[in-house]
This record gives C-alpha cells, structure tokens and sequence, in this order.
C-alpha cells in the first residue's frame, strides 16, 4: 500500500485509494490501518476531506448534468386565473384547468421530468 503513494504522487488519488481498499478488505478501520502502517486519525481526516470533496462535485454534477424537480413553497397564490401553466426548460409547457385530472396531470408531469433527466 506504501507505493501507492509514490505511484500516484498525488494525495487525494493516494487517500482514496486507502479508502477502497479498506472498504473492500472486509477489516475494521482500526485493523486496516495497523496491518497497513498507516495513521488512523490521518484516515479519518482524509476519509471526512474525500467526502466533502466527493459531496461538492456530486452537486456541480448535478446542477450540470441533470434537471431534478425542486419544489418550493409558495404558501397561498391568490389569482383569479383557473388554469395552471408549468413551464419546463427545452421549452415544453402545461397547461392545465382547475377541474383537470390531477391524477393524469402528475403522470404527465413526472413523464416530462423523466424524458427530461
């Protein structure tokens, strides 16, 4: 495991490597790291470190990658209109009545997400 890191020569490729190869050694961490004469408390740190750093990409991924619907409260909208218009990106609208089916209105919704995705 020692030459990992000098094959590497990049720490964060290095650590994560530490990572999977504990995991996929079935040992405990405490075990893993005395077999593999590494620091536990540098484990750790690294492992919290890898994960931030793995959370953020996950998020800059997504908001790149694909569209997932967020829904966010708007308490009570007062109109006089009785229709619904939802507007999604690549142009494709909704347009819904007040007495429409909302069973078939959320199908068509999550329908459109899913092509959309």
């Amino acid at each position: 495991m020692s030459n990992a890191k000098d094959v590497a020569g990049d720490d964060h490729e290095f650590w994560r490597l530490v990572m999977e190869s504990q995991a996929a050694s079935g040992l405990s961490i405490s075990k893993f790291c005395e077999n593999e004469s590494i620091n536990q408390s540098s484990f750790y740190q690294w492992r919290k470190k890898l994960d931030q750093k793995s959370d953020s990409v996950v998020n800059a991924n997504d908001s790149e990658s694909s569209v997932e619907p967020e829904f966010i409260p708007l308490g009570q909208i007062h109109t006089n209109s009785k229709e619904l218009c939802v507007t999604f990106p690549g142009g494709i609208y909704v347009n819904a009545s007040n007495s429409c089916n909302i069973k078939l209105l959320c199908e068509t919704v999550r329908t459109i997400c899913e092509q959309q995705c």
